[in-house]
C-alpha cells in the first residue's frame, strides 16, 4: 500500500489566519460605522435644505414665517391657503454622532424678529463641505455656526429697558424695569380667539376687540379684554 504524508496546518499559521481575519472584520465594522455616521450627517444636511423651501414658499404666500405653534403641529402648511408645504417636518436621525450631545440631536424653529425670520438649531457629527463638525443653524440665509438653544441663556430681561417677544403669536412689545420688577411698557395685543366670542345673554364674557372697533386702534395700542 501507498502512504502518504497530509501535511496540515501549524499552531502559529492558524494563529496568523485568525488575526488577519480579526483585523480585517475590524476595518469592516469601523468603515460600516464611518458610513452610518456619514448618511446621517446627510440626511441632516438633507432635512435642512428640505426645510429651507418648505419655509420660503410659506414665507411667499403669508409674508412670514411659522409661528412655534405652527412648527409644533409637525406640518408646514399655509395659513392663508391652507397649501401643504412640507407632509411631515423631519426629525433628526438617531443616535447623535460626533461631540454632539443628545440632547443636540434634535432640530430646534425658533421664529425671530416678529416672523420675518428663523433660526433652526442641529448638529452634524463631521465636517460637512466646509462646515466644520459640531452645532449649526439653518437661516433664511444659509447655514451658520453655532447654536442658541444649547448655550448659557443670557438675561432676557438685563437692563432698565427692552423688548420681548410673545412666542404664542410671535409680536414684540416692550418693557420696563421699575426697581426689581419688570413691567410691559405697553398693552398686550393677543387674539387667542376672544375677538369671535358672541355675545350670550346680553353678557361678552371672554370678549376682546380694539377700541372704537377700529383694527388700527389695536395695533397702536393693544386689545380691549
Amino acid at each position: 500500500m501507498l502512504s502518504t504524508n497530509k501535511k496540515a496546518f501549524t499552531l502559529i499559521e492558524l494563529l496568523v489566519v485568525i488575526a488577519i481575519i480579526g483585523i480585517l472584520a475590524t476595518l469592516a465594522v469601523v468603515a460600516l460605522q464611518q458610513a452610518r455616521q456619514n448618511a446621517r450627517d446627510a440626511k441632516r444636511m438633507a432635512d435642512m435644505k428640505q426645510l429651507q423651501t418648505a419655509l420660503e414658499l410659506f414665507f411667499s404666500e403669508n409674508s412670514r414665517y411659522p409661528t412655534a405653534d405652527e412648527w409644533n403641529g409637525g406640518v408646514i402648511v399655509s395659513s392663508s391657503s391652507q397649501e401643504i408645504f412640507m407632509y411631515s417636518i423631519p426629525l433628526a436621525p438617531s443616535p447623535a454622532d460626533g461631540n454632539c450631545l443628545e440632547a443636540s440631536n434634535t432640530y430646534v424653529y425658533i421664529p425671530r424678529d416678529n416672523g420675518s425670520s428663523y433660526t433652526i438649531d442641529f448638529c452634524t457629527g463631521k465636517q460637512v463641505s466646509d462646515l466644520p463638525e459640531g452645532a449649526k443653524q439653518m437661516t433664511p440665509g444659509g447655514i451658520i455656526i453655532g447654536s442658541s438653544e444649547f448655550s448659557e441663556p443670557s438675561d432676557p430681561f438685563a437692563g432698565t429697558s427692552g423688548t420681548f417677544t410673545d412666542t404664542r403669536d410671535s409680536q414684540t412689545y416692550n418693557w420696563v424695569k421699575i426697581g426689581t420688577q419688570v413691567w410691559m411698557a405697553e398693552n398686550l395685543n393677543y387674539d387667542n380667539g376672544c375677538s369671535s366670542v358672541t355675545w350670550v345673554n346680553g353678557s361678552d364674557e371672554g370678549w376682546c376687540g380694539c377700541y372704537n372697533n377700529n383694527s388700527s386702534n389695536c395695533n397702536l395700542h393693544g386689545k380691549l379684554y
